[in-house]
């Protein structure tokens, strides 16, 4: 028999997330929840949503044009990190 609600903890397993996400999630709105005095109690249909919706975790993809097809960094980028240092 599937759960009515779930706790923050409870849904982070599920999402394989930090309890602290999904507060947060809560907080911004992608996901939603009722609170019952100090406690967030989440519907399995919102972690589902979120499960569906759920992003790589990091920053989004360099966009950068000075990084050739093999990864290596270029000349220009090479010089530049040696020079702060």
């Amino acid at each position: 028999m599937a759960k009515a609600f779930y706790t923050t903890a409870e849904a982070a397993e599920k999402l394989g997330v930090a309890a602290s996400r999904v507060r947060q999630m809560v907080l911004d709105g992608t996901m939603t929840a009722e609170r019952h005095g100090r406690a967030l109690l989440i519907l399995p249909e919102a972690i589902e949503q979120a499960r569906l919706r759920k992003t790589k975790p990091g920053r989004a993809a360099s966009t950068a044009t000075d990084v050739p097809d093999d990864g290596a960094p270029s000349a220009k980028k090479a010089t530049t990190k040696a020079s702060k240092r």
